[in-house]
């Protein structure tokens, strides 16, 4: 199952990569907007993650997978 799901977040992360910058005028900018999304949800998925099991318990943290 963690094969499936890195397997998909590769795909995913390449189509984002490769289409975000057709959908608006290619500039510095636009590679730095990814870039900054990438990061932010690195940071942010841990921390909830963390967050629901501190707050919820191992219970309510778990996938249903």
């Amino acid at each position: 199952m963690r094969g499936l799901d890195g397997l998909a977040t590769g795909v995913s992360v390449t189509a984002l990569m490769a289409v975000a910058p057709t959908l608006y005028a290619p500039t510095p900018a636009a590679g730095a907007l990814i870039s900054l999304t990438g990061e932010i949800g690195s940071i942010a998925a841990p921390f909830l993650g963390g967050m629901l099991l501190a707050l919820g318990g191992v219970l309510c943290s778990r996938s249903p997978l």
